[in-house]
Parts: structure tokens; sequence; C-alpha cells
């Protein structure tokens, strides 16, 4: 992936840079945060209330993706395209009309979700909480708005509005809870805690909608070429079929999982269950290499209109899930040693059996970026038919985790979920094969990196034969010196080849990624 030769001068290598490191700054800092709020959450609500927490965070993202009714990837896929086009005009009405059709659409999910409230509580077992979830509406519906905003931001490469975007949202949750939990010592309730989630948000989207605006008046402007009609056919057939292959998605994803688990395990096990999946999403949705999958998105739409796409679409992919693995391997060694010391230390003893959940969780989050990365590829191609195909026989991997429950319990589901990203990611591989779009596996390279976890496991191990339980100074410690290890193995084996290496140190500007 060469960014100056992929990108033109709406996507220079400069902007691609700049926009990467707003990226990095406001990830790290919602990712403190965000870890600041699960724990706060986890030790102020009770077992039933933390419960409607997991499953309310479940329907708001199954909801979101179900009534984007392909307005998302419709934003992903052409936004990109006529920005790098610099079809000023048309962008601003693009935008303008996804936007417009993505408040509709939530305000009809929300509708429907009110009529069936009762129902829904009594499937969850939850029935007492009915005027929560209906207040908790409001949430759903202002913090998909924000979240497609983001989308917007994230396809015209403005990461630094997305990044303020998300601190607002994140520190207006955790200042207030702050205030509320450890300052004035009140006890929280889920009352408390959806009408803070509901100003936050608010908040986040008036100051969105006000940049957004600027950006794309500015941007006709300066950009402002003959306005030409949208390609609304061209859309509907990529986008419908995405659409689908989205919400087919969900239902064998680990939110809708979470709802399996609502009926099949009990209280107690759905609970830490439940946590051990929002480490893990927490970890997917604000640790930066990870979401970096997020903000090269554009990047794969502008390189399919080159000559040679055919060789830079699977060179950038192969690139970027071999960063996801550098990053994610030392965590799952730490996961692998100190499992029960992490679950007591972050559910504050609640949930000591959620470590062998945390374990899996972060092998699926390996599947999950490699799935998304393939899917980035499948959209570059606008292979829809791919995704959907895919996606459907992902399914059968659900299918299994929940036969398997019944035996195994939780991990039966986890395994459930391993199964159908492996599925699906297969099929989409065979798809982009046929055109002629072939991922070379660096067997070598991704060999020197799981030797590169291992070794401070074994290490570790032998210098605290009872790792279970340590203090958390002690955690630390170790996880420093688990990671220093990593890298230090990493830097004499050199899993990234010298291409690698040098596109990553042009990307950043600086000759620092020295592996």
């Amino acid at each position: 992936m060469t960014v100056d030769k992929v990108t033109d001068s709406v996507y220079s290598r400069e902007r691609v840079r700049k926009s990467l490191t707003h990226f990095l700054l406001g990830r790290t800092f919602s990712a403190f945060v965000g870890f600041g709020l699960l724990l706060l959450l986890v030790r102020s609500l009770d077992i039933v209330e933390y419960g409607f927490y997991i499953a309310s965070q479940a329907i708001l993202e199954i909801v979101g993706t179900m009534s984007s009714l392909g307005l998302a990837v419709a934003a992903q896929r052409y936004l990109p395209e006529l920005h790098n086009k610099s079809e000023g005009v048309s962008l601003y009405r693009l935008t303008i009309k996804l936007l417009f059709g993505r408040f509709v659409t939530l305000i009809l999910a929300s509708l429907i979700l009110f009529s069936l409230a009762e129902w829904i509580l009594a499937l969850l077992k939850l029935e007492h909480l009915l005027l929560i979830f209906k207040v908790f509406l409001l949430v759903l519906i202002i913090e998909n708005i924000a979240r497609y905003i983001d989308i917007i931001f994230d396809s015209l490469l403005l990461q630094g509005l997305t990044q303020i975007s998300m601190i607002i949202r994140v520190g207006l949750r955790f200042f207030p809870l702050v205030i509320l939990v450890l300052w004035y010592e009140i006890e929280l309730t889920l009352l408390h805690w959806i009408i803070i989630e509901f100003f936050a948000s608010t908040v986040a989207v008036a100051w969105s909608c006000y940049k957004l605006y600027n950006f794309l008046n500015s941007f006709s402007k300066r950009y402002s070429k003959e306005k030409i009609d949208l390609n609304i056919k061209r859309y509907l057939k990529y986008s419908l079929p995405a659409f689908i292959a989205a919400v087919l998605y969900m239902l064998s994803s680990a939110n809708s999982v979470k709802l399996f688990a609502a009926n099949l395990l009990s209280a107690y096990s759905f609970a830490t269950f439940g946590f051990a999946i929002s480490v893990a999403l927490m970890l997917q949705r604000y640790m930066p290499i990870f979401l970096l999958i997020g903000m090269i998105r554009p990047l794969f739409v502008v390189a399919k209109n080159h000559v040679n796409y055919q060789i830079k679409l699977p060179k950038i992919a192969e690139l970027v899930f071999k960063l996801n693995a550098f990053a994610l391997l030392p965590i799952i060694s730490i996961f692998w040693i100190f499992e029960d010391s992490i679950a007591v230390l972050l559910s504050g003893g609640r949930y000591p059996e959620a470590g062998g959940f945390l374990i899996v969780f972060m092998l699926l989050l390996v599947m999950q970026a490699f799935r998304a990365i393939i899917s980035m590829t499948a959209q570059a191609m606008e292979d829809a038919k791919a995704a959907l195909i895919g996606t459907l026989l992902g399914i059968i991997g659900l299918s299994i985790g929940i036969i398997l429950s019944y035996s195994v319990g939780g991990y039966g589901l986890c395994i459930g979920l391993i199964i159908s990203e492996v599925i699906f990611s297969a099929w989409v591989i065979k798809s982009l094969y046929n055109q002629n779009i072939v991922f070379e596996i660096d067997v070598k390279g991704y060999a020197k990196l799981i030797v590169s976890a291992v070794i401070p496991i074994l290490i570790v191990q032998n210098l605290i034969p009872d790792s279970s339980y340590q203090t958390l100074t002690e955690l630390i410690g170790y996880s420093s010196l688990i990671i220093l290890m990593y890298l230090i193995i990493n830097y004499y084996m050199k899993p990234f080849t010298t291409r690698e290496s040098s596109e990553v140190n042009k990307l950043l500007g600086k000759n620092i990624f020295i592996w």
C-alpha cells in the first residue's frame, strides 16, 4: 500500500497522517474513559440492573443495524467516492438525504419497539423495568444518530471530528457518573444512567450536525462542479443486499448472542457472560489499532479506482490485518495468564468466573478483525452478494453454538461465534478470488508473531506458578513485562516484511515502526 499513489489530493498522505493522529489520540482517551465507565457500572448496578444494561446495549446495536435500511453501507461506499472526485454539490445532497433517512428510520423503529415493549421485556424476564425501557428508546434514537454521523465523518476522512464527538459522548457519561457515585456517594439507578446517556449523546449530535453542515457547505462552494444526478439505482443495487447481510450478521453476532444467553443461562451466568462480552466489545470499540480498520475504509474505496487495484486491495488488507494481530496477541497472552485476576479486578470480585470467557472473546476479536477487513475489500468491489451468502452460511455457526450451550453453557455460544466468523471469511475470500483478488498469507510472519506471544507466557508462568488473584500493581507490572518481552522478541524476529514496515513508517511520517 503506497499511500501517496493510492490516494489523490483529497486523500493525500498528509491528510491520512493527520486523520490517523486524531484517531489515535481520540481513541486512546476514549479507551481509558470507557474502561472507567465499565468499572463504575459493573460495581454500581445490581445483577438485574446490570443485566438490563447488557441487554439494552445489544438492543441498541441490533436495532441500529436493522433500522439502517442500507443507509450505513451507502455512506461508507459512496460518500468517499464523491469526496474523492470533488463532487461538492452531489456530496452535500447525498449526505443530507442519507442523514434525514437515518433519522426517519430510527423514529419508526423506536415506535415499533415502544408498542412491543411489554412483550420484549417479558422475553428478557425484565417486566418490572417497563418505564426504564421506554425512556431508553430516546437514547436509542439519539445515540444511533451520533454513530451515523461518525460513519459520515469517517467516510470523509474527518477523523478529528469523529473523535471529538466520541470524546463528548464518553466524557459527558463518565464525569457525571463519577460525581454521583464517588463524590456525592449517591446510589446509581438505571434511570440516572439513562438520563446521563441521553444528555451526552444529545450534546454530541448537536455539535456534530453543526460541524458537518460547515464542512459540506464549505466543500460544496470550494468544489462547485456542475450538479450531477445521483445514481440512486446503483446505490440501491449494492446497499440493499449489503444491508440484508448486515441484518443477518446481527443474528449471529455477539450482541444477538447476549439476548439468547438471557434466556439460556441463569441470571448470574448471564451477567458473567455479558460482563466478558462487554470487556471484549469495549476493546473492539476503543482499541486504536483495531479501529484503524474503520479509519482506512475510504482508502479501500479509493484504491478500487486504480488500474492495478487487484494487487493493491489485497496488499492493504493483508497489512491492516497483520497490524491488528500484532496488537491483539500480547493482550491475549496477558489474559491467558491472568484470566482469574483480571476478571476479579475488573468486576470488583462480582464475576470471577468471567476469566475463561475473556480469553475466548479475545480470540474472537482476532476473527472479527479479519472479517471486517475482508468485508471492506468486498465493499470496495461493490460485491454485496458475497457478504450476503457468507453471512447466511455463518448462521450455521450460531446454530451450533446454541446447541452446544445446552451442554457447555456460555462457552458453546462462544464457539458458535468463532465458527460463524470462519465460515463467513472463507466464503468471501473464495468470492474475491473469483474476481482475481488473491490474498497471500504470510505464514512465516504470523508464525513469528505467535512465537513472540507464547514465549512471554512460558517465562511469566515459570516466574509465578500461581498466577491467580494478583494485585492491581502486580498485574500492571507483569503485563508491562509481557508486552516489553513481546516487542523485543518481535524486534529481532521481524514478523513484518521490509515493504510492510516501510509503508507503516510512510504513513506515520517517521521511522519508528521497527518490527
